[in-house]
């Protein structure tokens, strides 16, 4: 199999580790799916070989499936941890990232983004920051 599209899909693959997940979604695919499935954002990257940036998320379940209240509630405090991140807003974030780890212990997506937002708090990425990870490895 070859083309784009087993292109992206290893390298979301690979972009899991990252991440702390196991399966990660495009947007395109996202689009299709997020009526039937829990899903989150996870962020805007730039994969090898691309130029354009794409927008992941964490394929989480089926809404056929049953989910906790406590899962659901820190998957509603993620995303708004992930909002404040977008905007520079780095004590907000980091409030919302501690908040979903009381809820969902070492939760990896917001371990990573408590780390991000605590880093930038100390060392800004600036007014011209666009919020895109670049993927360096496969």
């Amino acid at each position: 199999v070859m083309g784009d599209h087993v292109n992206l899909g290893s390298r979301l693959e690979g972009a899991n580790k990252f991440y702390g997940t196991n399966i990660m979604i495009s947007e395109y695919t996202y689009n299709d799916i997020k009526d039937d499935f829990y899903a989150r954002e996870l962020d805007l990257i730039k994969v090898k070989g691309k130029d354009e940036p794409i927008k992941v998320y964490q394929l989480i379940t089926s809404k056929k499936d049953k989910v906790s209240e406590k899962f659901l509630n820190m998957l509603d405090v993620y995303k708004k941890g992930l909002e404040h991140y977008k905007v520079q807003e780095w004590d907000q974030a980091i409030d919302c990232f501690e908040q979903c780890l009381e809820i969902v212990p070492e939760d990896p997506p917001s371990v990573e983004y408590r780390s991000r937002c605590i880093e930038y708090k100390f060392n800004s990425p600036g007014p011209d920051w666009d919020g895109i990870t670049v993927m360096k490895e496969k």
